[in-house]
């Protein structure tokens, strides 16, 4: 049986295409391998939304390309088309709407035809696969913002959105596959079904509805989507089956910062929702993103930022150092000096591990439930607030169970338990 190695970089929505990826690889009589050198074929699924991940992975073209090994590069980095072929010249390239046309850019990979697959395809008709304890499922391509830094919305640029229907059933086939966690996933959950006069929380009941004992949690939703529908979030994160969890990117704490990002709310109007949220659901975790020296950006505009994770101190934060992405509006702006950027970024993001673990140590001493979803050094899974756990190395716990834990210790990303 031909062989191939698959890479995956990137956001949930990413993994999920990795899915099908599989799914059309099996169908084509190919079996995955986890060695490199050995493949007949490598595919490497990619990410274009940090520079940094970027470098890695174009270090990983030209090595593939010494080896002079077939190469289909899929995913966002797929936009940047003249840096991948810098790299390879010959690879194939696949962009993130036209898997459909996997089986024909597999066998121009073989010939190493330097071809691209650009034309768009129904995603909902193709296969993919379904297994392990964590399932992650599409809700939506593309986006409805503009935001001005982001390029992942050249290399998705169609927006649209699952049906419930199919959203359902992807989710029932992969709880009767064992699925215990249901990952809903898009570049902004927060935009499904608006092009139906739809919103996510009919969604969300409906899946609560579903026969089974799984946890459902919702992917990133931006804040405007966040606010318009905030009476419904709250209503549905109380159901028994969704993780008291949202990650909601503010990006930054400074008004005219959060203009030129073209982001559609205030800080007042993102402080007062995730207030709320806390009001309603006490137990919730609350993640968000901040992107450290956007172009322009002062040293009050950035205090206003660090004031706002003072204040609001947030669970997790991702804290990324602003890179001019091609393409897009932000690259043509004033960039700052990269000392600056440097020391923005290192500032913000120890303050934001100093509040996580805080945040973390206040549940030491307290039994929580936890489902078990990986095996990492030891068994970890998640808290019903979906705050990592990890579990004794002598623990007999097995992947897809819940135990209860006894929070003994904590750092800034996770509750250590016997």
């Amino acid at each position: 049986m031909k062989t191939y190695y698959l890479k995956t970089y990137g956001c949930t929505l990413n993994q999920s295409d990795s899915f099908i990826i599989e799914a059309l690889m099996r169908k084509e009589k190919f079996k995955r391998i986890e060695s490199e050198k050995n493949a007949a074929l490598i595919i490497l699924n990619t990410c274009t939304v940090k520079a940094s991940t970027e470098t890695k992975i174009l270090y990983r073209i030209r090595q593939v390309a010494k080896l002079k090994k077939p190469l289909i590069v899929a995913g966002c980095l797929s936009v940047n088309e003249e840096a991948i072929r810098k790299n390879c010249p010959y690879c194939t390239i696949v962009m993130p709407h036209a898997l459909a046309s996997l089986p024909s850019a597999i066998s121009s990979a073989l010939a190493k035809k330097a071809e691209s697959f650009i034309a768009p395809s129904n995603k909902a008709l193709l296969p993919r696969i379904h297994s392990g304890a964590i399932a992650k499922i599409p809700i939506a391509e593309g986006c409805l913002s503009n935001c001005s830094f982001c390029q992942t919305k050249l290399a998705r640029p169609h927006f649209f959105s699952y049906s419930s229907d199919f959203i359902c059933r992807e989710v029932s086939a992969a709880v009767s596959a064992g699925a215990k966690e249901i990952q809903l996933t898009a570049q902004d959950t927060g935009a499904w079904g608006r092009e139906r006069k739809e919103e996510l929380p009919s969604l969300l009941r409906r899946l609560c509805k579903l026969p089974g004992n799984f946890f459902i949690r919702i992917g990133m939703i931006n804040p405007e989507h966040a606010m318009k529908m905030q009476k419904g979030l709250i209503s549905t994160l109380k159901n028994k089956k969704m993780y008291k969890f949202l990650h909601i990117p503010v990006q930054s704490g400074n008004d005219r910062i959060l203009r030129l990002m073209k982001r559609n709310y205030s800080v007042q109007e993102f402080e007062k929702s995730v207030n709320s949220f806390r009001k309603a659901v006490p137990s919730i975790t609350i993640a968000t993103d901040i992107i450290a020296g956007f172009p322009t950006e002062s040293d009050s505009e950035f205090s206003d930022t660090v004031s706002l994770i003072k204040r609001l101190r947030p669970d997790v934060v991702n804290v990324s150092r602003f890179c001019p992405r091609p393409g897009t509006p932000a690259k043509k702006m004033k960039q700052l000096s990269s000392q600056v950027l440097k020391e923005r970024t290192r500032q913000l993001s120890e303050i934001c591990r100093q509040i996580a673990k805080e945040n973390n140590e206040k549940l030491i001493g307290k039994t929580l439930s936890v489902l078990i979803t990986e095996k990492q050094k030891t068994l970890t899974g998640r808290t019903t607030a979906y705050c990592q756990a990890a579990l004794p190395k002598n623990s007999r716990a097995r992947i897809g169970s819940s135990v209860k834990a006894k929070i003994t210790a904590a750092t800034h990303s996770c509750l250590l338990s016997v």
